[in-house]
């Protein structure tokens, strides 16, 4: 088994608090193979006429070596759509990944290590970080603010209600109760 599918193959339980009022912050354990390796989090700010969301993933995991990672991600909506993200993934204390994701002009622009990498003008209005937060019963698709990527999403149980996210052949599975995201088997 490879690190990357190891890693993939973990579990997200979910802890929930609510500090005050516009922000929720859902914490999930890490789990690879039985084991707690690490925690995400993630909080969705509300404002008058924006939504924040971030997540902080740390995890720890020993596959001949031990290894570190870090992953942040930002992502803000205004009147649902979309206007910017970033994402900063660390591995052992190296940046691993870093892109960020602008709309101007009725475009989004894609930069990765600074440099423009892809433009596109579909808006986005759903994205992976928002089905943490509500069930994804109304999409077809969601946008990885990570990849710049669609991916299909569609329900595959209705009770207890189970989405299957395909990224390129690699299912992902979010389980839900009451509307929100219990935990994941990525």
């Amino acid at each position: 088994m490879t690190l990357s599918s190891w890693i993939l193959s973990c579990l997200f339980f979910l802890i929930t608090s609510e500090p005050p009022s516009g922000s929720v912050t859902l914490e999930y354990d890490v789990i690879a193979r039985g084991d707690t390796v690490g925690i995400l989090t993630v909080i969705k700010t509300t404002g008058t006429n924006q939504i924040e969301y971030n997540s902080v993933n740390e995890t720890k995991v020993r596959f001949i070596k031990t290894f570190h990672l870090q992953d942040e991600l930002t992502a803000t909506f205004e009147k649902g759509k979309l206007i910017s993200s970033e994402v900063t993934a660390l591995l052992n204390g190296n940046i691993h990944k870093h892109t960020r994701i602008a709309y101007r002009d009725n475009t989004y622009k894609v930069f990765s290590e600074g440099e423009t990498i892809d433009s596109f003008p579909d808006p986005v209005y759903a994205s992976i970080i928002q089905i943490y937060f509500e069930e994804p019963s109304h999409l077809d698709a969601v946008f990885s603010e990570r990849f710049a990527e669609w991916y299909s999403i569609e329900q595959v149980s209705a009770n207890p209600p189970v989405y299957e996210l395909d990224k390129k052949g690699k299912p992902n599975l979010y389980h839900y109760r009451n509307g929100r995201m219990v935990y994941a088997e990525l």
